[in-house]
């Protein structure tokens, strides 16, 4: 029986039902916990009540009549590809009852002066606020594992931006992941593989069904942070999140920080995938070019037009400079509002139409290295809904030493 938050949610909430993406399993015979900060089945989402796996209990299909909204395709396809050899059901998507119970979650701790709400500008569930992170605070500095909270920077290339380094104070219960020394292979130029992977987060006491938040710095808010998303999602991970301006928005409100460093118990991880439905490689890129795919450079304009081959400091770089043929240039600064949280969904898609892209399209997205296009391809796939977007991890580092590679200088068309 569900309790009766929920049961009264349904009954003066009808009008305002509403659910971006279809959960396929519903509660039932669930052991209940009254606790909204321990309750893993169900938790608020910034503006409603999220159902949720359970933890502690078994999800069964149950096709609620009153859940019909309409399934994203691309959602729809991840989860099947993810779930094809699953033990149990995976649940990949959300059911959000609008407007229900914010006040639970959503209120500051006694000790902060923060006036705020849980609100971002998106209707999702992998982009989470400053404020509501400091209200779970307790959950990420707690040993069960529900939990946990991530920095990732790459300190040589962040030393000169304005970024206060981990060491000097972080977000209470954060640990500490460097993009280039923990989540790359520095000998075959990679990513990491999944054994290596299932290691870094079992010793730092990851699970698989942790919920794991994301944020960090750089010369953009999360610039390496959502490189470290899409990684998780390469490897299947399932509940993902990222704070919305990261680093540099959460100082700068002058949200809590620590120079404590949190020992956690090693866990057992294990990953999925990979899931190479969201990567795309050189191969990909040719077949692009030739079949008219669009291809999105986010760099900045003067490493689009081969003015600059990559930004100073930076240690991989390319022979040549310009960008690959066809490519429209969105630089990553321009989806960011000036306090470096995302602008809004509007703005955005606004942005993409201008040089010719819609969602009904499949997109590529490449930086220099892989990170900065992370940070749009998170930005087409999570917030906008696009269907089928592939980040280009190569990128220019790739694509400009290659021999008689074909390549565009000046500005797009």
């Amino acid at each position: 029986m569900l309790p009766s938050f929920v049961r009264d949610a349904y009954n003066w909430s009808w009008p305002v039902v509403h659910s971006r993406y279809v959960n396929w399993y519903a509660l039932s015979s669930l052991e209940i916990r009254q606790d909204w900060k321990t309750a893993d089945y169900l938790g608020t989402y910034c503006g409603g009540i999220v159902a949720s796996r359970s933890r502690h209990g078994h999800l069964q299909p149950l096709p609620w009549p009153w859940m019909n909204g309409r399934i994203h395709k691309r959602r729809r396809r991840y989860i099947e590809e993810h779930d094809r050899n699953a033990k149990r059901p995976q649940n990949l998507h959300r059911t959000v009852i609008g407007g229900v119970a914010t006040h639970r979650q959503c209120q500051p701790y006694a000790h902060s002066d923060h006036e705020y709400d849980c609100m971002t500008n998106h209707d999702t569930d992998t982009l989470v606020s400053a404020g509501w992170v400091e209200t779970h605070l307790e959950e990420f500095q707690a040993d069960d594992p529900a939990y946990r909270l991530l920095e990732v920077n790459n300190p040589t290339v962040t030393a000169d931006s304005e970024y206060t380094p981990y060491e000097e104070g972080h977000i209470p219960g954060a640990t500490f992941f460097d993009w280039d020394a923990d989540l790359s292979d520095s000998t075959t130029r990679d990513l990491l593989d999944k054994a290596a992977f299932e290691r870094l987060n079992a010793e730092a006491g990851i699970t698989e069904d942790s919920t794991i938040v994301l944020y960090g710095g750089g010369r953009v808010p999360n610039w390496f942070a959502l490189f470290a998303y899409w990684e998780y999602k390469y490897y299947g991970h399932e509940d993902v999140r990222v704070i919305d301006g990261g680093k540099p928005y959460w100082v700068a409100n002058e949200y809590p920080l620590t120079t404590d460093e949190p020992e956690f118990e090693a866990q057992e991880y294990n990953a999925r995938g990979p899931f190479e439905s969201i990567r795309a490689y050189q191969s990909d890129v040719e077949q692009a070019i030739d079949s008219g795919v669009p291809l999105v450079d986010v760099r900045s304009p003067a490493e689009f037009t081969g003015e600059v081959i990559a930004p100073e400091g930076l240690q991989e770089t390319a022979q040549r400079g310009g960008h690959i043929p066809g490519a429209k240039n969105v630089p990553t600064t321009s989806v960011l509002n000036d306090d470096g949280t995302f602008k809004d969904a509007d703005e955005l898609r606004a942005l993409y139409e201008d040089v010719g892209i819609t969602e009904d399209q499949s997109v590529i997205t490449y930086c220099r290295v892989g990170e900065r296009s992370s940070i749009e391809w998170y930005v087409l796939a999570e917030l906008l809904g696009f269907e089928d977007v592939e980040n280009y991890d190569g990128s220019w580092t790739e694509w400009g030493n290659r021999i008689r590679a074909p390549i565009e200088t000046g500005s797009a068309d």
